[in-house]
């Protein structure tokens, strides 16, 4: 995977072999988020599987993704996963509820049944290439804004618009919050400090993820790393015409 900029290019992979390509997911392990084998791996490890983990291992170090060995916050109000389904391409997206990163917004929910296309994206504010990549998911948010839906077939109904939700991972509230104001991000974020996504349904070894729902709330596709404008606009493109 090389950079954060191969990344993004490196897409034209099929989604289900990119979702996890060395089996590693991050998980608690006794207050602690670290990288773990998962045991399908364990089992089937050989040279193929050493050698795809060298590319993730080059992944993290070369700053397309980032990873962080922290305690959760414990005190926090907790996100509750509403299936016990893990995130796989061509199935529906585990639905969630968390606590909005603004107190003043209650919560932040996906839902588990179809509705308008959505964009979710795993951040925190100690991840560089997150940083990076947040102010060009903001500026493709505000780019919706204006028509806010589009009209489609000869009834020329009104399409739900692409919804974005961020979730703020493993993180402290005060950075990301000052994170989300740098960046010029006017979507919902979900607070999710003690990774209960990341380390449940939604499996992550890293971050940032960006996870494409199309309109029938099946997962389209799950980027790996950081965003480029040409993946973004490509699979927004993609859920948007989804049907």
């Amino acid at each position: 995977m090389g950079t954060a900029q191969d990344a993004g290019e490196g897409h034209s992979q099929d989604d289900e072999s990119r979702d996890d390509p060395a089996g590693s997911v991050a998980t608690a392990t006794g207050g602690q988020r670290r990288l773990r084998r998962s045991p399908g791996v364990m089992a089937a490890a050989g040279g193929i599987g050493a050698a795809v983990l060298v590319l993730v291992i080059g992944a993290v170090v070369s700053g397309a993704f980032s990873t962080k060995a922290t305690s959760g916050s414990s005190g926090e109000p907790a996100c509750h996963v509403s299936t016990v389904t893990t995130v796989e391409t061509g199935r529906p997206a585990p639905a969630f509820t968390c606590p909005s990163l603004d107190p003043g917004q209650g919560q932040v929910s996906l839902g588990g049944r179809p509705g308008g296309p959505v964009i979710v994206n795993f951040f925190a504010s100690w991840c560089p290439p997150c940083r990076k990549e947040l102010p060009l998911l903001a500026e493709a948010y505000d780019s919706e804004l204006p028509g806010r839906g589009s009209r489609s077939g000869s009834s020329g109904a009104v399409r739900p618009p692409v919804e974005f939700i961020g979730v703020d991972t493993n993180d402290s509230a005060s950075a990301a919050r000052a994170l989300v104001k740098e960046s010029g991000v006017r979507y919902r974020i979900a607070f999710d400090p003690s990774a209960t996504l990341a380390n449940g349904p939604y499996e992550l070894f890293g971050l940032p993820d960006t996870i494409f729902i199309a309109r029938d709330g099946n997962v389209a596709h799950i980027e790996r790393g950081q965003l480029t404008k040409a993946v973004l606009d490509h699979w927004m493109s993609v859920i948007e015409a989804s049907r």
